[in-house]
C-alpha cells in the first residue's frame, strides 16, 4: 500500500511540475501543495542539512543593488520582484543561492501592500523567508517540522519560514516595523552582511527618482 501511495505521489508531482502548477521558486500552489511537497519527501531532492546550514552560516553580500521590476502576468495589481545572487567573503559567487523579494500593492483601498523576502538554495528551495501580510493563510505541512510549536497548524498573518529538512514550516512573525525593518531583519537572520541597502519599490535606483506603481 505504501509503495502504491509513493508511486501516486511521484506521478502526480510529475504532472503538476510539467504542467507548470508547481512554482519554480519552490512555492507549491493550490491543490498541488500537499502532493508537490510529498514529491520532495519521497525522492529526497532537497539540500542536505549540512548544505543548508553552510549557506545560512556563511556571511553573504548581495551582488545586485536592490531594484524592482514588474513581473508580467495576469495578476492585478501586478507584482514587483527583486532578485540577486550572493557573493562569499572571498568574492566568489555562492553557487545555486539566490535572494528573491516580491512586493504587491493591494487592490483594496486602505489595505497595505504584501511583500516577501526569501533565501533560496539549489535554485528553488526556500531555506529561510519572511512573508508579510500574505493574502491567504499558510498551512504547515504534515510531516514537516514535527515536534515544533506550530506543527500542522494554520498560520494567519505575517510569518517566517524555517527550514526543518524540508520546505513548509512557518511560525508567526509580527514586528512593529515597516518594509525596510522587515528587510533588515531578513538580512540579519539570513546572514547577509553587504550590499543590503534598502530601496522601496516606488524608487527607481537607475533614475534616482520615484515612480508610480
Amino acid at each position: 500500500v505504501a509503495f502504491t501511495a509513493h508511486i501516486k505521489y511521484l506521478l502526480f508531482a510529475l504532472i503538476v511540475t510539467l504542467s507548470g502548477i508547481y512554482d519554480t521558486r519552490g512555492l507549491p500552489t493550490g491543490e498541488a501543495d500537499y502532493y508537490a511537497c510529498r514529491f520532495d519527501l519521497v525522492t529526497e531532492v532537497v539540500p542536505t542539512a549540512d548544505r543548508v546550514q553552510s549557506v545560512l552560516d556563511a556571511p553573504k553580500t548581495l551582488v545586485k543593488r536592490m531594484s524592482w521590476s514588474e513581473k508580467h502576468g495576469k495578476r492585478h495589481p501586478p507584482r514587483y520582484e527583486y532578485r540577486s545572487a550572493v557573493n562569499l567573503d572571498t568574492g566568489l559567487v555562492m553557487e545555486g543561492v539566490t535572494v528573491i523579494s516580491e512586493w504587491r500593492h493591494s487592490p483594496i483601498p486602505g489595505v497595505e501592500a504584501t511583500f516577501q523576502f526569501g533565501l533560496l538554495c539549489d535554485v528553488k528551495h526556500r531555506i529561510y523567508a519572511i512573508d508579510v501580510r500574505p493574502t491567504s493563510p499558510h498551512r504547515n505541512k504534515r510531516g514537516v517540522g514535527q515536534g515544533l510549536p506550530y506543527y500542522n497548524q494554520l498560520i494567519t498573518g505575517s510569518h517566517e519560514h524555517i527550514w526543518t529538512g524540508y520546505y513548509g514550516y512557518a511560525e508567526p512573525m509580527d514586528l512593529e516595523t515597516d518594509m525596510e525593518g522587515y528587510w533588515n531583519c531578513f538580512c540579519e537572520r539570513a546572514n547577509i552582511v553587504g550590499g543590503s541597502e534598502f530601496y522601496p519599490p516606488e524608487f527607481d535606483v537607475f533614475t534616482g527618482q520615484g515612480r508610480l506603481l
